[in-house]
C-alpha cells in the first residue's frame, strides 16, 4: 500500500489515505475504502433516516472496504435463514463525467463495495463511487409513523448521492456530471420501484421526511437521458435451482396454479389470477408439463415478468431520450454457470457478458397482452 501524499485527500469530515489499484489493463488509479458517508445506523438511528457522518481527527485509513449491510443468501424459492453483514454498513468506496454505481439484489441483498469490482472501468477517466445502502427489514420496514416511516435504504442512497456531490471534486471528479448506473434493484433505483413485495420501497407520505409520497405508477419521469440494457433471458437466478435440484421443478409443475400467482407478482394485481395464470402456462408450455426440456421457457417466462416487460413499460412512460439494448455475446462465464452450475442453454445471450447489438423491435403482441393482464 502506498502512502504518498498524492493518495490523501481531504473531505468535508477529515483527511483520507487510501491505496493504489490496478485497472484491467494494468493501469494504475487511488482506491479509497470503508469511507462513511452517514453515521452508523444503530440503536436509536435504527429504522431512521441517515444522518450525517461525523467528523474525525487526523488521517482515516481508507484501505479495507466497510461490511455489507445485514441481508441473507438468495436461494430462491428455497428459505435460507443464514443472515451475515454488519448494521454498521453505511460506506462507499471510490476508485480514482462521475460514475456513481448502485448495487442490485432485489432491495434485501447486495453490496457497492463488494458485488463489483471496478478495474473494467477505471481504464478510463472516470472516478467510481461503489455505495451500500441498508437491505430488507431494516432499509424498508414501516410502521407508517415517525419511529419507523420505511424506505431507510433509498434515502441511504440519497445520502450517498450528497455525499459525493460535497466531496467529489477533493478525488478528481465534478460534481456537475455525475451518472447514475445500477443492476437489478439498484438499476430500479435509477429510475422507479416496485412496491410488490415486501420490505421493498414503499409509498410514505405519512412520513415526516416523504422519499416516494405518491404511487410510482403515476410519477411524471424526470426527463433525463437513460440507457436500459436487457438480454433475451437473465433470470437464471430464480430457473437455476430447477437445474440444481430436479426435484423442486416436478413440485412447480404440480404446484403451478398455486406458485406462479405469487412468484410471478400477480396475485394481488391481477383482477383474475387463475385465467392469468392458465393463459400463461398455455403462452409459455403450450399447455404441456413443465420438464427440463422447456426449460428455455421457464426461464423466458420469468424474464419477461421480472426484467423485460418492467423495462419495456418503463421506456414507454419515458420523456427524456433513451437507448435501449441487448447483450448478444456470450461469454466465457454466464449467469448460467453461478446460479445453475452448468451450461444448460449453449447458445444463451446473457447480460454480463458484453455489449452488443441494439435492440430495435418491440415485445410480441401476445406476450405484451398476458403480461398487461398480469399487471
Amino acid at each position: 500500500i502506498s502512502q504518498s501524499s498524492e493518495l490523501t485527500v481531504n473531505t468535508t469530515c477529515g483527511s483520507l489515505i487510501g491505496r493504489e489499484f490496478k485497472s484491467r489493463n494494468g493501469r494504475t488509479v487511488a482506491a479509497f475504502n470503508g469511507i462513511p458517508f452517514a453515521k452508523p445506523p444503530l440503536n436509536e438511528l435504527r429504522f431512521q433516516d441517515p444522518q450525517p457522518p461525523e467528523q474525525w481527527i487526523g488521517v482515516r485509513e481508507a484501505y479495507n472496504l466497510g461490511s455489507v449491510c445485514v441481508q441473507k443468501p438468495y436461494d430462491y424459492p428455497l428459505i435460507n435463514t443464514t443472515e451475515y453483514g454488519n448494521e454498521d454498513c453505511l460506506y462507499l468506496s471510490v476508485y480514482s463525467p462521475n460514475f456513481l454505481y448502485i448495487h442490485g439484489g432485489p432491495f434485501y441483498l447486495g453490496s457497492g463495495e463488494i458485488d463489483k469490482s471496478p478495474e473494467y472501468v477505471l481504464d478510463y477517466d472516470l472516478v467510481v463511487v461503489m455505495p451500500n445502502y441498508r437491505l430488507g427489514v431494516l432499509g424498508f420496514l414501516t410502521l407508517e409513523d415517525d419511529i419507523m416511516p420505511g424506505n431507510s435504504g433509498l434515502k441511504d442512497q440519497v445520502m450517498a448521492l450528497k455525499w459525493v456531490q460535497d466531496n467529489i471534486a477533493n478525488f478528481g471528479g465534478d460534481s456537475n456530471q455525475i451518472t447514475l448506473i445500477g443492476d437489478f434493484a439498484g438499476a430500479a433505483s435509477v429510475f422507479q420501484v416496485d412496491p410488490l413485495t415486501v420490505f421493498l420501497p414503499i409509498c410514505d407520505r405519512n412520513a415526516a421526511n416523504p422519499f416516494l409520497p405518491f404511487n410510482p405508477h403515476n410519477a411524471e419521469p424526470a426527463p433525463v437521458p437513460w440507457i436500459v440494457g436487457l438480454p433475451s433471458l437473465v433470470d437464471f437466478l430464480r430457473t437455476g435451482l430447477f437445474v440444481r435440484e430436479p426435484e423442486t421443478l416436478i413440485e412447480f409443475n404440480q404446484q403451478f396454479d398455486k406458485i406462479a400467482p405469487i412468484s410471478l407478482y400477480y396475485d394481488n394485481t391481477a383482477t383474475n389470477p387463475e385465467k392469468v395464470t392458465k393463459e400463461i402456462r398455455e403462452f409459455y408450455f403450450d399447455g404441456q408439463p413443465i420438464t427440463m426440456e422447456l426449460f428455455r421457457n421457464l426461464t423466458e417466462m420469468y424474464s419477461d415478468r421480472m426484467f423485460i416487460w418492467p423495462a419495456v413499460e418503463a421506456l414507454r412512460v419515458h420523456k427524456g431520450p433513451h437507448y435501449f439494448y441487448y447483450f448478444e455475446y456470450v461469454g466465457e462465464y454466464t449467469f448460467q454457470d453461478i446460479f445453475a452450475g452448468k451450461r444448460v442453454l449453449v447458445e444463451t445471450r446473457l447480460r454480463q457478458d458484453s455489449i452488443s447489438n441494439g435492440l430495435n423491435g418491440t415485445m410480441n403482441n401476445k406476450t405484451s397482452s398476458v403480461l398487461e393482464n398480469a399487471d
